[in-house]
């Protein structure tokens, strides 16, 4: 059996189309992984990518370039983070580090233990901006 020219095109921008869809749900899914609370890891995750929402334990800071460990709570638990990558603008460390203020951060990462989740790049630790801005905020508003 024979293909003509026409057809052959055909075949191949449907498999071309179709490699497309396949890559952008996979892309989709891989991005629809639940947020859990520190409290809410459990080691049916192990081994699998998850986003954990919490705060940092200040005293748990250690920046090294190119390398952040930190401790992270929801108050009722606590996770330890291992991210690789740079430092977000807004994540204080050292001095910087507000005695009053919350550091509130999503981290997306692989589960390598029951208390650990190992993060890469810069778009694995997201740090909601400092409450400095919410006070702006609330001065504007009155």
């Amino acid at each position: 059996m024979k293909i003509s020219k026409k057809n052959f095109k055909i075949y191949v921008g449907v498999v071309v189309v179709a490699l497309f869809m396949l890559i952008g749900f996979s892309a989709l899914f891989g991005f629809l992984s639940p947020t859990l609370s520190v409290s809410e890891v459990s080691e049916k995750y192990l081994g699998k990518v998850v986003q954990v929402h919490g705060y940092v334990v200040k005293e748990s800071i250690s920046w090294v370039p190119g390398n952040l460990n930190f401790t992270m709570t929801d108050g009722k638990a606590y996770i330890n983070v291992v991210y690789y990558g740079t430092l977000p603008a807004n994540f204080p460390v050292g001095s910087e580090i507000n005695e009053k203020s919350k550091i509130e951060v999503l981290v997306t990462g692989k589960l390598v233990d029951k208390n650990t989740i190992l993060a890469k790049g810069s778009k694995s630790l997201l740090v909601k901006c400092p409450s400095k801005y919410q006070e702006i905020e609330k001065e504007v508003k009155k």
